[in-house]
């Protein structure tokens, strides 16, 4: 599904009106390098289990904090969330362990090499391993990290398969969707609406140097 196919999803109180219900939400920020974006998640499809990170992880072995998201079952709907928008999607694969094609980390190699047997160490932010275009800028996070002499690693970890159903919008207050936790139960209905009738929505833009932005816009598309 392509940026520009996707629907928005507005929250309502209405369950006979309603299009999709999440069960819950499952925030998507490692480290809170709050570079994790909805961009990333639409190319890759995946909903990285929080803090469920490394070779050595498992689901035996898994913190409490990862516990909802490797507790959802196929077909169930959460919201994902990021810093100040989400999707909502659906869970399409029992949990997965291994390499989360196509994201890769940048590691700040002063940082890395303090304590360099520690996964994610001096992670820097997270990107695509193919450039990809946004409101028709191209965005490619691997020249970006090369030019700052980041080393490149894929993201390894606990993960699932999704479907993206939506882009959230018209969202006033985000403590009051997902909590503060960073993932839990909470059933909120949705109701659909054409992109071109938006009334609220974040556009994320990259800038080389300076990393991941957002603004606010009126009537446009998260792109």
């Amino acid at each position: 599904m392509s940026v520009e196919n996707i629907p928005y999803a507005i929250p309502t109180t209405d369950a006979s009106g309603a299009r999709y219900t999440a069960i819950g939400w499952v925030r998507q920020n490692p480290w809170k390098t709050n570079t994790f974006n909805p961009n990333i998640t639409l190319h890759a499809k995946k909903l990285h289990v929080p803090f469920a990170y490394g070779p050595a992880i498992t689901q035996e072995n898994a913190p409490e904090q990862s516990q909802y998201a490797l507790s959802l079952k196929v077909g169930d709907i959460v919201i994902c969330a990021y810093a100040s928008c989400a999707l909502l999607v659906r869970v399409t694969s029992d949990v997965k362990r291994g390499v989360m094609e196509p994201i890769l980390m940048g590691l700040n190699p002063v940082q890395h090499y303090q304590t360099p047997g520690e996964y994610g160490s001096g992670v820097a932010g997270f990107f695509l391993k193919m450039p990809y275009h946004t409101h028709g800028t191209e965005v490619d996070g691997v020249a970006h990290a090369l030019e700052n002499n980041y080393i490149i690693e894929p993201f390894f970890g606990l993960y699932r398969d999704i479907e993206i159903l939506g882009e959230i919008v018209d969202v006033e207050d985000w403590r009051k969707i997902v909590g503060m936790a960073s993932s839990g139960k909470r059933t909120i209905h949705f109701r659909t609406r054409p992109r071109e009738r938006v009334q609220r929505s974040l556009t994320f833009t990259y800038t080389p140097g300076a990393g991941w932005g957002w603004t606010q816009d009126d009537e446009a598309p998260m792109g």
